[in-house]
Protein backbone atom coordinates (compact mmCIF):
# COMPACT_ATOMS: atom_id res chain seq x y z
CA UNK A 1 0.00 0.00 0.00
CA UNK A 2 2.84 2.04 0.94
CA UNK A 3 4.77 1.48 -2.37
CA UNK A 4 1.09 2.47 -4.33
CA UNK A 5 1.00 5.90 -2.56
CA UNK A 6 4.39 6.52 -2.72
CA UNK A 7 4.16 6.12 -6.75
CA UNK A 8 0.72 8.20 -7.42
CA UNK A 9 2.69 11.25 -5.91
CA UNK A 10 5.76 10.31 -8.51
CA UNK A 11 3.62 10.13 -11.15
CA UNK A 12 1.38 13.12 -10.31
CA UNK A 13 4.58 15.42 -9.82
CA UNK A 14 5.95 13.76 -13.71
CA UNK A 15 2.58 15.11 -14.90
CA UNK A 16 3.00 18.44 -13.40
CA UNK A 17 6.53 18.70 -15.15
CA UNK A 18 4.86 17.41 -18.67
CA UNK A 19 2.40 19.66 -18.58
CA UNK A 20 4.99 22.46 -17.51
CA UNK A 21 7.29 21.77 -20.09
CA UNK A 22 4.07 21.63 -22.92
CA UNK A 23 3.11 24.99 -21.84
CA UNK A 24 7.03 26.55 -21.91
CA UNK A 25 7.36 25.37 -25.02
CA UNK A 26 3.59 26.49 -25.88
CA UNK A 27 4.29 29.87 -24.91
CA UNK A 28 7.96 30.15 -26.37
CA UNK A 29 6.31 29.39 -29.88
CA UNK A 30 3.77 32.02 -29.10
CA UNK A 31 6.16 34.28 -28.54
CA UNK A 32 8.10 33.56 -31.74
CA UNK A 33 5.23 33.90 -33.53
CA UNK A 34 5.47 30.08 -34.28
CA UNK A 35 2.98 27.17 -34.82
CA UNK A 36 0.62 28.03 -32.43
CA UNK A 37 -3.00 29.78 -32.30
CA UNK A 38 -5.05 30.03 -29.36
CA UNK A 39 -8.55 31.41 -28.50
CA UNK A 40 -11.77 29.19 -29.62
CA UNK A 41 -12.09 30.71 -33.08
CA UNK A 42 -8.66 30.14 -33.67
CA UNK A 43 -8.18 26.89 -33.08
CA UNK A 44 -11.33 25.88 -34.24
CA UNK A 45 -10.28 27.22 -37.79
CA UNK A 46 -6.80 25.24 -37.79
CA UNK A 47 -8.45 22.03 -36.40
CA UNK A 48 -11.49 22.55 -39.14
CA UNK A 49 -8.26 22.96 -41.94
CA UNK A 50 -6.83 20.09 -40.44
CA UNK A 51 -3.39 21.86 -38.99
CA UNK A 52 -2.99 20.90 -35.70
CA UNK A 53 -0.90 17.90 -34.56
CA UNK A 54 -1.50 18.39 -30.76
CA UNK A 55 -4.51 20.28 -28.87
CA UNK A 56 -4.21 22.18 -25.93
CA UNK A 57 -7.40 22.22 -23.47
CA UNK A 58 -7.53 23.69 -20.12
CA UNK A 59 -9.38 21.25 -17.56
CA UNK A 60 -11.57 24.24 -16.89
CA UNK A 61 -12.56 25.70 -20.46
CA UNK A 62 -16.26 25.32 -20.51
CA UNK A 63 -17.20 27.36 -23.59
CA UNK A 64 -20.93 26.14 -24.68
CA UNK A 65 -22.63 26.11 -28.11
CA UNK A 66 -26.33 27.65 -27.36
CA UNK A 67 -29.55 28.32 -29.55
CA UNK A 68 -31.31 31.25 -28.16
CA UNK A 69 -34.87 32.32 -28.44
CA UNK A 70 -36.17 35.68 -27.31
CA UNK A 71 -39.54 37.19 -26.72
CA UNK A 72 -39.70 38.83 -29.86
CA UNK A 73 -39.34 35.81 -31.92
CA UNK A 74 -35.43 36.10 -32.94
CA UNK A 75 -33.50 32.96 -32.68
CA UNK A 76 -29.83 32.79 -33.10
CA UNK A 77 -26.95 30.04 -31.96
CA UNK A 78 -23.66 31.34 -30.44
CA UNK A 79 -20.41 30.32 -29.32
CA UNK A 80 -19.52 31.48 -25.90
CA UNK A 81 -18.23 31.25 -22.41
CA UNK A 82 -20.58 29.53 -20.14
CA UNK A 83 -20.85 33.14 -17.38
CA UNK A 84 -21.87 35.05 -20.95
CA UNK A 85 -24.25 32.69 -21.24
CA UNK A 86 -27.35 34.73 -18.97
CA UNK A 87 -25.27 38.02 -20.01
CA UNK A 88 -27.11 37.95 -23.76
CA UNK A 89 -29.69 39.81 -24.70
CA UNK A 90 -32.01 40.23 -28.05
CA UNK A 91 -30.17 43.22 -30.59
CA UNK A 92 -34.01 43.88 -31.55
CA UNK A 93 -35.91 44.25 -28.22
CA UNK A 94 -33.00 44.18 -25.72
CA UNK A 95 -34.93 41.85 -23.80
CA UNK A 96 -33.08 38.63 -21.86
CA UNK A 97 -32.30 35.52 -23.62
CA UNK A 98 -34.61 32.12 -23.47
CA UNK A 99 -31.70 29.35 -23.62
CA UNK A 100 -33.37 26.58 -25.41
CA UNK A 101 -30.89 24.38 -25.35
CA UNK A 102 -27.08 23.83 -25.24
CA UNK A 103 -23.81 21.77 -25.49
CA UNK A 104 -20.25 21.31 -23.87
CA UNK A 105 -17.91 22.65 -26.88
CA UNK A 106 -14.99 20.73 -25.22
CA UNK A 107 -16.78 17.09 -26.53
CA UNK A 108 -17.69 18.34 -30.09
CA UNK A 109 -13.88 19.78 -30.42
CA UNK A 110 -12.50 16.23 -28.70
CA UNK A 111 -14.68 14.34 -31.22
CA UNK A 112 -13.44 16.30 -34.37
CA UNK A 113 -9.52 16.21 -32.95
CA UNK A 114 -9.70 12.41 -32.97
CA UNK A 115 -11.22 12.17 -36.34
CA UNK A 116 -8.21 13.88 -37.52
CA UNK A 117 -6.11 11.57 -35.38
CA UNK A 118 -4.74 14.69 -33.48
CA UNK A 119 -3.26 14.34 -30.00
CA UNK A 120 -5.23 15.97 -27.09
CA UNK A 121 -3.00 17.07 -24.03
CA UNK A 122 -5.25 18.32 -20.86
CA UNK A 123 -3.82 21.60 -19.13
CA UNK A 124 -4.68 21.47 -15.23
CA UNK A 125 -4.66 24.95 -13.44
CA UNK A 126 -2.20 23.39 -10.88
CA UNK A 127 0.46 25.34 -12.30
CA UNK A 128 1.14 28.82 -13.35
CA UNK A 129 1.39 28.33 -16.51
CA UNK A 130 -1.95 26.03 -16.83
CA UNK A 131 -3.22 29.47 -14.97
CA UNK A 132 -2.10 31.69 -17.47
CA UNK A 133 -2.97 29.22 -20.21
CA UNK A 134 -7.00 29.17 -18.87
CA UNK A 135 -6.78 33.03 -19.08
CA UNK A 136 -4.99 32.85 -22.77
CA UNK A 137 -8.77 31.07 -23.33
CA UNK A 138 -8.22 28.02 -21.97
CA UNK A 139 -7.91 26.39 -25.08
CA UNK A 140 -4.62 26.52 -28.08
CA UNK A 141 -2.65 23.79 -30.40
CA UNK A 142 0.50 23.37 -32.06
CA UNK A 143 0.47 23.28 -35.83
CA UNK A 144 1.29 21.42 -38.69
CA UNK A 145 2.20 24.04 -40.69
CA UNK A 146 1.85 27.73 -40.32
CA UNK A 147 -2.05 29.06 -41.11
Amino acid sequence: EELVFKSQDLLKEAMISKERELMQKFFSELKNNGNVVYGFEETKKALEAGAVYVLLLSEEFNWLHVKFRYNCGFTTEKDLPKYLVEKQKCPNCGQKLIEEESKELSDELVEKASSFGVKIEYISTETSEGIHFKELGGIGAFLRYKI
